[in-house]
């Protein structure tokens, strides 16, 4: 049910329907949650498939909350040169960018990148499309000092030491 439910949100994101989509993540969210608990790969993914809608709607704080979180559940699931955990990794990025931390953005989308293609995944392939895109149009544009996002390590893959979002139905979903 929660793998249809994410399907036909997925359709609905790619049709523009961004608020369906958001819905119908959420509750496919509430249903992973419950049958696998906060930490599983299927609860990240969901987490993931929030941020990136709540990018698109233009919350983009809250944008930002749900994909550290999906990072944490995804470190903790995955090995570090999974290729999951580096699209999530480089999704965070989409919405640091989206954000205007474009130091930070710049750092995950170029892991990501570099570590699928360590992976032997195909220039081709469309995460890889998809993050070099944003790299590009990171080169285009010039950071300030209002979004250098203070020191950045490039091997330091996962999200600032924000604390997880509680446990049950993260807020951007609730009713």
């Amino acid at each position: 049910m929660a793998t249809s439910l994410n399907n036909m949100a997925t359709l609905h994101r790619s049709l523009g329907d961004l608020t369906k989509a958001h819905q119908l993540y959420c509750h496919s969210l509430d249903i992973r949650e419950k049958v696998y608990g906060h930490h599983h790969p299927a609860t990240a993914e969901s987490y993931n498939n929030i941020a990136l809608v709540l990018s698109e709607l233009g919350q983009l704080v809250e944008a930002i909350k749900m994909s550290e979180q999906c990072c944490m559940v995804a470190k903790n699931s995955y090995e570090p040169d999974h290729p999951e955990l580096l699209n999530f990794f480089g999704n965070y990025g989409i919405i640091l960018k989206a954000n205007g931390k474009l130091v930070e953005a710049r750092v995950h989308l170029t892991n990501a990148v570099e570590g699928l293609r360590n992976k032997g995944i195909e220039s081709s392939h469309i995460w890889i499309r998809k993050f070099m895109d944003h790299l590009s149009d990171l080169s285009i544009q010039k950071p300030n000092s209002s979004n250098l996002g203070g020191n950045i390590k490039p091997d330091a893959m996962m999200p600032r030491n924000s604390p997880p979002l509680p446990p049950g139905t993260p807020n951007t979903c609730s009713p």
